[in-house]
């Protein structure tokens, strides 16, 4: 009998112990869950918020103070913001790298001024020809859009330069640039990513002061469009008093046949009329630059871009024909084009 009972004491030993060192295991578990949780929680908390996009329009210019040093360079954000809510950046992919580079300082320029940066920058013809930037680009702008959290990127300028070079080069542009769409996309569920084509030249349009001859037969857009997929938009870069001698002179469907080409949203980050004759013959003044302005937006009452960037407010150290093109001359507070352009 006391040997039945000394096994039955046994046993409901042994099961309390069980039972304790269950608990404990189990004890164990919350304390790693917990100290797991509260460090992603840190880490969430450490990331910056996305900046979000608070307007239905982007209009804007393209980042061109009186000077890139100093109170001139702050101001221009403040001049850029009588126009409307947008100031683009455009440089090399290595910029992306650099923890004090001009891309940062937008970045924290744009959340203290209140206005949406565009970021635009892209490899090389010649990097493309050799091929051997595409791990260092897709690091260096994966690693910026972790910690910024842009909403509009460009990761090629003007491609329709490749194409034009060889349909070829386009490809390997085009497979080079995959990565870095899968980056992005990766750090940024909302980014919107295009890479640019000239409007003109794209369109056949080279003669004028391109130095060419104008053939629409030789467009190219129809080859190249179908081929941009991976992007959210078709983006353009033009500059029609290249060509046209007069706003007057622009064809009535001028930017929207375009329309035929695609679905995706079209987009306008270099806009351009020179505010004084770039050559003899051609129209360039105040009163023209407002005038194109005025037919421009007429225009874009069929297509509706969601994002339209002047190419320069200030005049810039740039090649003689787009030297003219800015909205105001260095000493100038407003004018036609300055006035016309403004965000209605």
């Amino acid at each position: 009998m006391a040997r039945r009972i000394y096994y039955w004491l046994q046993r409901v030993y042994l099961y309390w112990r069980s039972r304790e060192k269950l608990l404990m295991i189990i004890l164990g578990l919350v304390v790693v869950v917990s100290a797991v949780v509260s460090i992603n929680i840190q880490r969430q908390a450490a990331k910056p918020a996305p900046y979000v996009n608070p307007y239905e329009t982007l209009v804007g210019v393209a980042l061109s103070p009186k000077s890139y040093k100093g109170e001139k360079f702050t101001s221009f954000f403040d001049k850029a913001k009588e126009i409307g809510n947008a100031v683009s950046w455009s440089g090399p992919w290595q910029d992306f790298a650099k923890s004090n580079g001009t891309p940062s300082d937008i970045a924290t320029l744009a959340k203290q001024k209140g206005f949406m940066p565009i970021y635009l920058t892209g490899p090389t013809i010649e990097e493309v020809k050799n091929g051997d930037y595409q791990t260092a680009m897709t690091a260096a702008i994966g690693k910026f859009a972790a910690t910024e959290q842009p909403k509009y990127i460009g990761i090629g300028h003007e491609i329709d330069q490749l194409y034009l070079s060889s349909p070829e080069l386009l490809k390997k542009y085009l497979k080079a640039a995959k990565p870095v769409v899968g980056r992005l996309r990766s750090t940024s569920a909302s980014v919107k990513i295009f890479a640019t084509i000239q409007y003109e030249r794209s369109q056949g349009l080279r003669g004028g002061l391109f130095g060419g001859t104008n053939d629409e037969s030789k467009s190219i857009l129809k080859k190249v469009l179908p081929q941009l997929e991976m992007f959210d938009f078709v983006a353009f870069t033009t500059y029609p008093g290249l060509i046209y001698k007069t706003p007057e002179d622009l064809p009535d469907d001028y930017y929207s046949k375009v329309t035929s080409l695609t679905s995706k949203p079209i987009i306008f980050t270099e806009v351009g009329w020179s505010r004084s004759a770039p050559e003899e013959g051609y129209d360039g003044s105040e009163s023209a630059q407002a005038e194109f302005i005025k037919e421009f937006r007429h225009q874009m009452e069929d297509i509706k871009p969601v994002l339209q960037l002047w190419s320069f407010l200030y005049p810039q150290k740039v090649s003689s024909v787009f030297e003219t093109m800015s909205l105001l001359a260095t000493d100038q507070e407003t004018s036609p084009g300055f006035e016309a352009w403004k965000r209605k």
